[in-house]
C-alpha cells in the first residue's frame, strides 16, 4: 500500500467514525432529556415528600442540576465550534491537474512529473484533512464521555430523591380537592355564588 492508498483509507475511516459519534451524540441527548423530565417531575410532587426530609431533596436535586449544568455545556461543545475541512470538490481537484498540465507544457522532457506532482499534492490534501477530523474525533469524544459521566451523576441522585417519595407512593395517595358551594341566597345578594376551595393532603 502506497502513501496516498494509506492516506485515503485513514481519511474514509474517521468519516465513518464521525457518523458513529453523532449517532451516539443523539442517544446522549435522549438521555439528557429523560433525566431532565425526571427532575421536572421530582419538583412537581414537591408536595408528598415529608417537611423535615426536604432540605435533603433540595440538596439532592440542585447537586443534579449542576451536574446537567455541566452536561448541557460539553454537549453544547460538541454541536458547535466544530470546524471540519472535507476534501476539495472534484471541480476544484480537475482545475489543479490543469494547471499543472497548463504549467509543465512547455517542457516536454518533463511531462512524467506531473502525475508524481498531483500525486504528492493528493497526499498533502488527504493527509490534512484526515488529521483535522481525528483531532476533532477525539476532542468530542473526548466531551461526550464528561457529558455523559454528569448525567449518570445526575440520574444517580435523582434516584435517591425519589426514594424520599416512595412512602407516599406505596400508600397510593394522592391530594385531594375540594370544592364547597355556598348558595348565593345566604348572601346579601341572590346572584352571588361564593366558592371556598380547601386542599386536604
Amino acid at each position: 500500500m502506497n502513501r496516498l492508498e494509506l492516506y485515503k483509507e485513514l481519511y474514509f475511516k474517521e468519516l465513518e467514525r464521525k457518523e458513529q459519534i453523532s449517532a451516539r451524540l443523539q442517544w446522549i441527548i435522549s438521555f439528557w432529556l429523560i433525566v431532565m423530565g425526571g427532575i421536572l417531575f421530582s419538583l412537581n410532587n414537591i408536595h408528598k415528600i415529608a417537611s423535615d426530609m426536604k432540605i435533603y431533596f433540595f440538596v439532592l436535586i440542585f447537586v443534579s442540576l449542576l451536574a446537567m449544568l455541566r452536561s448541557t455545556l460539553y454537549i453544547g461543545f460538541c454541536l458547535w465550534g466544530k470546524t471540519i475541512d472535507y476534501l476539495p470538490s472534484p471541480k476544484s481537484i480537475e482545475r489543479e491537474y490543469e494547471n499543472l498540465v497548463t504549467h509543465y507544457a512547455g517542457y516536454p522532457e518533463y511531462q512524467g512529473e506531473i502525475e508524481k506532482v498531483f500525486e504528492k499534492r493528493m497526499m498533502e490534501i488527504f493527509n490534512e484533512c484526515s488529521t483535522l477530523i481525528t483531532k476533532v474525533n477525539d476532542t468530542t469524544i473526548t466531551k461526550l464521555v464528561k457529558s455523559t459521566q454528569s448525567m449518570l451523576i445526575a440520574a444517580i441522585l435523582l434516584l435517591l430523591s425519589f426514594s424520599f417519595m416512595l412512602p407516599d407512593f406505596l400508600k397510593g395517595e394522592e391530594p385531594i380537592n375540594k370544592v364547597e358551594i355556598i348558595n348565593g341566597s345566604d348572601l346579601k345578594s341572590d346572584e352571588w355564588i361564593k366558592l371556598r376551595i380547601k386542599s386536604e393532603e
